[in-house]
């Protein structure tokens, strides 16, 4: 009995030691302010964590993985791609990218405005589960009735999320690769934040003051899911969960104090895979009226793939001149 508790213990404390928690800050290059909202994400994994608004990230990752590639990107910042434990316990510089200014000319013109799509429509819910998934992308085709209607003023969504009390996501705005179709250059320079609440269902996101001119080819909305401990859900408890990958290794021993300890060090280890991050998405079966309406794209350990074919994301976009 003796040998079996130190053989249980002796196995705890190893796996105690496979287990840290991966933490570090990042922080602007040319200011030294904290980014928040930053994607963390191993390379071929589907480990990854969002940064918190003063710019910390945390997430319990097994020690091997110190030695893979992470991949890190945020609105207005170059990608980068590093060893982990180059920003591992660190404060991590990005580089900003130079945003150019256009020339703004002023005129007097006739107000024109044109509204694509709609948010009525029947739903089928949606969960970005995966941990590796950061974004989903509606393509939008090009305006067809003027060309001089070409500014983004507003984006209309709906959620209905019922996991948690309030979740936060940042809308982006997209261009279009010409070759793959993809998501290509990020036409906004502002973080447009949006906090879902469980009681309220329609969002009216305002680009008024941001002078957002989209493609005459078309362009993307985009939902980026942030992976932060306000977004966090788990599929069951701890106390009452039976995932099969930390469970089975000592579904044995459940009376065992010992046990326990090494069921929680477990369940640590493949905590990303029994987590979910809120907000629900809603997607509707595309139908032929939804002619403005082009493929849904999502972003998958950095790569972007067609989502799901035949489905939308249903919302009302106003565009203005």
């Amino acid at each position: 009995m003796k040998q079996l508790s130190l053989i249980i213990f002796l196995f705890s404390n190893i796996l105690c030691a496979q287990i840290i928690p991966f933490e570090g800050k990042l922080l602007d290059n040319k200011t030294k302010e904290p980014i928040a909202y930053a994607h963390i994400q191993f390379k071929n994994s589907n480990k990854g964590v969002s940064t918190t608004e003063d710019g910390k990230f945390k997430l319990v990752i097994e020690k091997k993985y110190l030695n893979s590639e992470v991949f890190i990107s945020c609105l207005n910042y170059k990608d980068t791609l590093v060893i982990a434990k180059q920003i591992f316990n660190k404060d991590f510089h990005l580089r900003p990218i130079t945003v150019q200014l256009k020339e703004v000319v002023v005129k007097k013109y006739e107000a024109k405005k044109v509204t694509i799509g709609t948010i009525k429509a029947k739903k089928k819910t949606r969960h970005l589960h995966r941990q590796d998934t950061t974004m989903i992308a509606q393509f939008i085709t090009g305006n067809k009735i003027d060309s001089s209607i070409n500014y983004l003023e507003k984006v209309t969504l709906k959620f209905t999320d019922r996991i948690i009390q309030q979740s936060k996501i940042r809308i982006r705005i997209y261009d279009r690769d010409s070759i793959s179709g993809a998501p290509l250059n990020d036409l906004l320079s502002e973080s447009m934040i949006v906090i879902i609440n469980r009681n309220q269902k329609k969002y009216e996101i305002d680009f008024t003051d941001v002078f957002v001119e989209v493609p005459e080819d078309g362009f993307f909305v985009v939902i980026e899911k942030l992976i932060i401990p306000m977004n966090r859900c788990f599929i069951a408890p701890i106390e009452r969960s039976t995932y099969p990958r930390y469970t089975s290794e000592f579904n044995k021993k459940k009376e065992s104090k010992d046990s326990e300890k090494s069921k929680l060090l477990s369940f640590e280890k493949y905590r990303d895979e029994v987590t979910l991050y809120a907000p629900v998405v809603y997607l509707s079966e595309k139908k032929e009226k939804h002619t403005d309406f082009g493929n849904l794209y999502s972003l998958n350990s950095n790569k972007w793939e067609v989502y799901k074919k035949g489905y939308i994301l249903p919302m009302e976009i106003v565009l203005s001149n």
